[in-house]
């Protein structure tokens, strides 16, 4: 592509990095280019690459123009910038069989708005990669039965994602 997705997804901390390029029928003119609005950071050099280093969460808009001195163009972009959510809590490590098992997950999210629709909270999803076949999972709290023939050890594994990144 010549110009960067109209919204960009990248971790915290990451670096965007995209040269930008234009398509114009007057050959001979010179196209400029103009970051006009910018997160802090953001940078366009002279071979016309935009860089940033991801700092500030959630949603990070900046407008892009170019000019050939005849025509002129503008290019408004944002970038989401995401930061996994984290599970902090700590899962029970035994339960007797014919025992209801309710383990309550807790994580933490520092994003604000949600990544597929700007303005709204941000909503942290569960699901489980691994465990048991009668092992339910519910919003954020799992629980089980186990039955006699469950007795034993049995790995469990929970994913928390925000729909960008997973836990």
């Amino acid at each position: 592509s010549f110009r960067p997705n109209k919204k960009e997804y990248i971790q915290l901390n990451s670096q965007f990095k995209f040269p930008i390029k234009s398509f114009d029928a007057n050959t001979n003119q010179k196209a400029i280019w103009t970051l006009e609005t910018k997160p802090e950071g953001m940078s366009l050099n002279q071979e016309n690459t935009i860089t940033w280093t991801a700092k500030t969460l959630d949603y990070n808009t900046y407008i892009i123009s170019v000019s050939d001195e005849i025509d002129s163009d503008i290019f408004y972009g944002e970038i989401y910038v995401n930061d996994p959510p984290q599970i902090i809590s700590e899962p029970p490590q035994q339960t007797q069989p014919d025992t209801d098992f309710e383990y309550i997950i807790i994580a933490t999210d520092n994003n604000k708005e949600s990544p597929t629709t700007p303005k709204t909270k941000n909503k942290i999803y569960y699901h489980i990669e691994e465990g048991p076949e009668t092992i339910k999972i519910k919003s954020n709290i799992l629980t089980w039965k186990p039955t006699t023939t469950d007795v034993g050890e049995h790995k469990i594994t929970i994913k928390a994602t925000d729909t960008i990144s997973d836990t």
